[in-house]
C-alpha cells in the first residue's frame, strides 16, 4: 500500500512538472513569437504603407476599422503595433552614422529639438538614445523594465551605451490605464471608444540597483526620465537632482544641434511618430499628466548666446559652466513681461522676470497730471513716447520691457518689492521719467536693478543687506555682470526703437554699460540715488 501511495505522489510530482514546463515552453514560444511578429509586422507594415494603395484605401479603412475596434475595446492594437513600428525604425535610424543635410531640413529639425526640449514636453525614446550614444553618462546604457498594474514585467528595451564596460542604468516603469472610466459612466465610454478618444495612462520610474532593491523616483514633471538617470547616477538632494536633471536635458539638446547629422535619423523619425500619435509614445506617461503648454515660440537667439559666451569661462559646477546655466533659464533675455511669462518658463525661487522700469514707478508718474500734461505738449519725440509709456492701458505692466533674471538677484535689487529704500527709488525713477529725461531714466533703473550695484548703493547708504537664497546657486560676480550687460544692451536698443532715447543716447548708453559705469561709485546716477537712501541708514 505503501509503495502505491509513493508511486501516485511521484506521479503527481510529474505532471507538475510537467505543467510547469508547458507554462514556461508556452512563454517561451509566446515571447519569441511577439519578437517575430512584431518584427515582421514592422517591416512589412513599412513596405506596404508605401504601396499604391495607401491614399486610396487608408482613410475609409480606418473609419470604418476603428468604430468597429473601438466599440470592442480593440483600439489600442493600432497603438500597440505603430509603437512596435517606431521601436524598429528608431533601431534601424541608430544604426545610420551621418547623413548630409540640406539648410532646409536643418532648420526644420532644429525647430523640432526645440519644441520637445522643453520640460512642458515629456521625454521620448529620441532622449534615450541620445543620453545612451552620446558621451552625457560615461558610457553607460540604459534598461527601462516596463511592469503593467498587477506588477508583471510587460516588456524589456535596452539601450547600450557606447562603453560596454560601464554597465547599465535599469529603471523599472510602472504604468496603468486611467481608472476614471467608471466615473464616466457607460455611455460616456462607450461613445470615447467609437471616436477613438485615448486618455492618458498615469505612470512612474523607480531604479532597480545591482541588488536588486528599488528606490522611487522623486519628480512630478515631465522631466521625470532625467531625474530617474540623475537620481541613479549621483546623489543629493531633491533640489541638486531637479537642477542637474534640467541641465542634461539642456546637454542633450545642446548635443543634438551640435551633432545633427548624426542624429538626423532619429530625430525624423521621432517628428514622425508624433505627428502621427496625440502623444509622444510610450514615454509620455512618465512624471504625471501632460501639462499644457504655454506657446510654441521657444528662445533661440544666436546673438544672445554669443554675447553670454565669456561665461563659458566661469564654472558653476563640474562639467558645467556659467554660461551653461545662463542658457539653460535664459539669464539676460529681454521682452515684453507678456512675452517672457508666455515664452520662458520659470521656476520658484530659481527665476524671475525684471520689470525694468518698475510698475510702482509707473503708478506714480500716473499721479502727476500737471507733469504729465507738459509731457504730452511737448514738441520733443521722446517726450510723447515717455508720455505714451506711462499712460497706455497695461495696468499689471504685461506690455512693458521685462528681463529674465535669477531669484536673488532680483529680490537684492533697489527697486523690487517692498525692501527699505525701494520706494524712494521708484519716486525718482519717476521724477526723472516726469522730466524727460530718457537717457538718465536708463541709466538710474540700469544700477538699481543690477544687484552688484544695489548692494554697493545700500553699504554706502547704511541700509542692512538681507540674504535671499534662492533655487540656484548665485553665479560669480563676472557672470552676472555678464549676463545684465547682456540684458542691458537689448533693453537700450528697444527703448531707441519706442523712441524713449534718440541714437545719439543709444550710442552713449550701450558705452557706458561696456564700460561697467553702472557699477562705477564716481556717476551723478550713483550719487543721486545715494542721496536719496542717506536718510534711511543706520
Amino acid at each position: 500500500m505503501s509503495s502505491w501511495l509513493r508511486a501516485m505522489s511521484m506521479m503527481i510530482d510529474m505532471i507538475s512538472d510537467v505543467k510547469r514546463l508547458k507554462g514556461e515552453l508556452l512563454e517561451l514560444i509566446s515571447d519569441t513569437m511577439y519578437e517575430a511578429f512584431s518584427e515582421a509586422c514592422a517591416t512589412h507594415t513599412t513596405t506596404f504603407m508605401k504601396g499604391i494603395f495607401r491614399k486610396k484605401i487608408s482613410k475609409a479603412a480606418e473609419a470604418i476599422g476603428n468604430a468597429s475596434s473601438n466599440i470592442f475595446g480593440r483600439y489600442k492594437t493600432q497603438d500597440f503595433f505603430q509603437e512596435q513600428q517606431q521601436r524598429y525604425n528608431m533601431k534601424r535610424y541608430g544604426k545610420i552614422l551621418t547623413e548630409n543635410l540640406s539648410e532646409a531640413e536643418t532648420q526644420d529639425l532644429q525647430d523640432y529639438i526645440s519644441n520637445i526640449s522643453s520640460t512642458d514636453h515629456p521625454a521620448s525614446e529620441l532622449d534615450l538614445y541620445v543620453l545612451t550614444k552620446s558621451d552625457l553618462l560615461q558610457g553607460k546604457g540604459i534598461k527601462v523594465i516596463t511592469f503593467n498594474k498587477d506588477g508583471q514585467p510587460i516588456y524589456e528595451n535596452t539601450y547600450p551605451g557606447n562603453d560596454h564596460s560601464a554597465g547599465f542604468i535599469t529603471l523599472k516603469l510602472s504604468r496603468k490605464p486611467d481608472d476614471s472610466e467608471s466615473q464616466r459612466g457607460f455611455f460616456r465610454s462607450m461613445k470615447d471608444r467609437v471616436q477613438g478618444v485615448q486618455r492618458p495612462h498615469e505612470g512612474h520610474y523607480s531604479i532597480i540597483h545591482p541588488d536588486g532593491s528599488e528606490s522611487p523616483v522623486i519628480s512630478n514633471g515631465q522631466d521625470c526620465l532625467y531625474h530617474a538617470v540623475i537620481q541613479a547616477t549621483t546623489t543629493g538632494q531633491e533640489q541638486d537632482i531637479q537642477q542637474r536633471a534640467a541641465l542634461l536635458r539642456y546637454r542633450v539638446q545642446s548635443e543634438l544641434n551640435q551633432n545633427l547629422p548624426r542624429y538626423a535619423g532619429l530625430v525624423r523619425c521621432q517628428k514622425s511618430y508624433e505627428e502621427w500619435q496625440k502623444t509622444p509614445g510610450q514615454y509620455s506617461v512618465i512624471g504625471g499628466g501632460l501639462k499644457r503648454q504655454k506657446t510654441d515660440n521657444k528662445i533661440n537667439d544666436e546673438d544672445y548666446k554669443n554675447t553670454i559666451s565669456e561665461m563659458k569661462a566661469h564654472e558653476y559646477s563640474p562639467g558645467t559652466s556659467e554660461y551653461d546655466i545662463a542658457v539653460l533659464y535664459h539669464l539676460g533675455y529681454v521682452g515684453t513681461y507678456e512675452d517672457l511669462k508666455n515664452t520662458i518658463e520659470s521656476g520658484r525661487k530659481i527665476v524671475e522676470k525684471d520689470h525694468f522700469i518698475p510698475n510702482g514707478t509707473i503708478a506714480i508718474a500716473r499721479t502727476k497730471k500737471e507733469a504729465l500734461k507738459k509731457l504730452k505738449n511737448s514738441e520733443r519725440t521722446e517726450h510723447s513716447k515717455l508720455y505714451t509709456l506711462v499712460t497706455k492701458e497695461d495696468k499689471n505692466g504685461n506690455l512693458h520691457l521685462a528681463m529674465q533674471v535669477l531669484y536673488q538677484d532680483h529680490r537684492i535689487a533697489l527697486t523690487t518689492a517692498n525692501s527699505k529704500g525701494a520706494p524712494e527709488c521708484r519716486a525718482l525713477l519717476a521724477d526723472t521719467l516726469l522730466r524727460g529725461d530718457g537717457e538718465t531714466l536708463l541709466k538710474q533703473a540700469m544700477i538699481m536693478a543690477n544687484p552688484i550695484s544695489s548692494q554697493k548703493l545700500k553699504r554706502h547708504a547704511g541700509i542692512q543687506i538681507r540674504s535671499f537664497q534662492g533655487g540656484l546657486r548665485s553665479l560669480t560676480e563676472e557672470g552676472t555682470n555678464c549676463y545684465y550687460k547682456t540684458g542691458y544692451v537689448k533693453l537700450i536698443s528697444e527703448y531707441q526703437k519706442m523712441g524713449i532715447i534718440d541714437q545719439n543716447a543709444e550710442g552713449r548708453l550701450k558705452t557706458w554699460v561696456k564700460e561697467n559705469q553702472h557699477l562705477s561709485k564716481n556717476t551723478p546716477e550713483y550719487n543721486q540715488i545715494l542721496q536719496r537712501l542717506k536718510p534711511l541708514g543706520t
